[in-house]
């Protein structure tokens, strides 16, 4: 009796497998023949996961309802082998270089364009410079030379009552507002001598002395 329900059963199992499959063999969504899977389907049904699965590997896309690659796909991934051959690329970034050295060579001729168009750079601002000897000028025309005030030509004169400068050591010991080196540089570089001699490496210079000045709002009395 055991034995005839265990035959049962498996008959029914194999009945319903058959079944099974006999109905997705006639399932229209898997017909390659169906208007439905021809209007979006590419090749056959792909049938199993593991074709699935290289489909999606490769690159395609894949319908699920129709268990097929899509035409779309399969053209994409057409497109994109093509695009992507050693030939291809090459011939891809040689056009991206010849394009870049034509903006690059259109921006030059710009700024050529450009260059014509401007008026020439102003020359330099220059000041005449006159030496004013520290040790024999008045106080008026210490306070002539760019960089020195009415404050600092005082600052001079005192000290020279106590005795002449030596040499610009001497300056610098003695008269506090030239004792910071850029002090000194500037008063020279503007015509400020000691015994008719410049600070070393700071001659008289017009043009710098246009500079000191202008970016100066204190020396621009001068």
């Amino acid at each position: 009796m055991s034995n005839l329900l265990n035959k049962r059963v498996l008959a029914t199992m194999l009945a319903t497998a058959l079944l099974a499959a006999g109905c997705h063999e006639a399932d229209p969504d898997h017909d390659p023949n169906s208007p439905a899977y021809q209007s979006i389907c590419h090749g056959l049904p792909l049938g199993t996961v593991e074709a699935r699965m290289k489909a999606v590997e490769d690159g395609y896309a894949v319908d699920q309802v129709h268990d097929c690659i899509t035409k779309i796909g399969y053209e994409q991934k057409v497109k994109w082998d093509a695009e992507h051959t050693p030939e291809a690329m090459a011939r891809a970034e040689a056009e991206r270089l010849r394009k870049r050295a034509e903006a690059i060579e259109a921006e030059r001729l710009a700024a050529a364009e450009r260059a014509q168009a401007l008026p020439p750079p102003a020359p330099p601002d220059r000041i005449e410079i006159h030496p004013v000897e520290i040790n024999s000028a008045s106080e008026a025309e210490l306070a002539t030379v760019i960089s020195i005030t009415p404050d600092v030509a005082a600052q001079i004169v005192a000290e020279r009552k106590k005795g002449r400068f030596l040499d610009w050591t001497d300056v610098v010991r003695r008269v506090v507002a030239l004792s910071a080196a850029q002090n000194v540089v500037y008063a020279s570089s503007c015509g400020l001598t000691v015994n008719g001699l410049s600070f070393p490496g700071a001659p008289p210079d017009p043009v710098w002395a246009a500079a000191i000045r202008n970016r100066n709002p204190q020396f621009q009395r001068h």
